[in-house]
């Protein structure tokens, strides 16, 4: 699904198009951490960093992994990754 958002002042009431969009992310059906869907998997997370530039329009920041990793280097992601025990099985720390 594509979807365009408005470019106009900050204030300016959400589109019905823009309201559907939003709606459908909030039921996503996103699930406890006490009962994650994947147990056998390592947890991780990601940011998904949505920002406006020039004149409002709406920019998504990526990184690449470096050339050196042994595991898809030089992809493009979203920043984030793996739970490390520094993070205190915190998803927003490990993002």
């Amino acid at each position: 699904t594509t979807i365009t958002m408005s470019s106009s002042n900050s204030h300016t009431a959400p589109s019905k198009e823009e309201e559907n969009y939003i709606t459908k992310l909030r039921n996503i059906g996103l699930h406890p951490k006490e009962t994650p869907h994947h147990t056998t998997l390592p947890r991780a997370s990601i940011l998904i960093p949505i920002f406006a530039r020039n004149n409002n329009i709406p920019y998504i920041l990526l990184t690449q992994r470096p050339q050196t990793l042994s595991s898809h280097p030089g992809d493009v992601c979203f920043p984030g990754g793996r739970q490390d025990p520094m993070d205190n099985q915190n998803d927003i720390t490990t993002a």
